[in-house]
């Protein structure tokens, strides 16, 4: 019986065999990974969601005002066509205000009303971006957001905000369906 009797396997048989090994090594250790990710300490090391997840920064604290909140301000910043859309009202409105017009209102960039009065109603569209303009102020300002008649989702009623020297974020308006 010579070399050439013998079988020799090809190429393709010889890499069918390491092909199959590896799969089921990966196969072996994906369900040993999965497993580990349903325990608590591994799933810090595995997991990088978890390391990256945080808390909500807007702490919603209620706060009594001193005066009773009244709505000055009735002119809506919006085009005519913008009208036809569906709209609520917010009213903001600063603790202490000043008495020069210091600190604005803005909506989508927009001056829409100052604080001399102490309070600022402005109407607003679904996505509309409402920030406080109180880059003149030198001392801390706390705001009270309200929405009468409801019918917002974010910002929510009642809420507080609090800066100073620079744009505060009152968020972006999403109404409730």
């Amino acid at each position: 019986m010579g070399r050439s009797d013998r079988y020799k396997p090809n190429l393709f048989e010889r890499w069918e065999k390491l092909a199959l090994r590896t799969a089921a090594g990966c196969l072996t250790l994906l369900l040993i990974a999965q497993a580990l990710l349903m325990l608590d300490t591994p799933r810090r090391y595995l997991s990088r969601v978890d390391r990256l997840e945080g808390e909500a920064v807007s702490l919603k604290t209620p706060i009594v005002a001193e005066k009773p909140l009244t709505i000055t301000e009735n002119a809506p910043v919006a085009s005519p066509f913008a009208l036809l859309r569906e709209r609520r009202a917010l009213v903001v409105r600063m603790i202490h205000p000043p008495p020069d017009p210091t600190v604005y209102i803005t909506v989508n960039g927009q001056r829409a009303g100052d604080f001399r009065r102490g309070d600022v109603k402005i109407i607003v569209y679904e996505g509309d971006y409402v920030e406080i303009d109180a880059s003149a102020l030198a001392t801390a300002a706390s705001f009270v957001v309200s929405i009468p008649g409801g019918g917002l989702t974010e910002p929510e009623d009642g809420l507080v905000l609090e800066g100073r020297e620079g744009p505060i974020p009152v968020g972006k308006v999403k109404f409730k369906h």
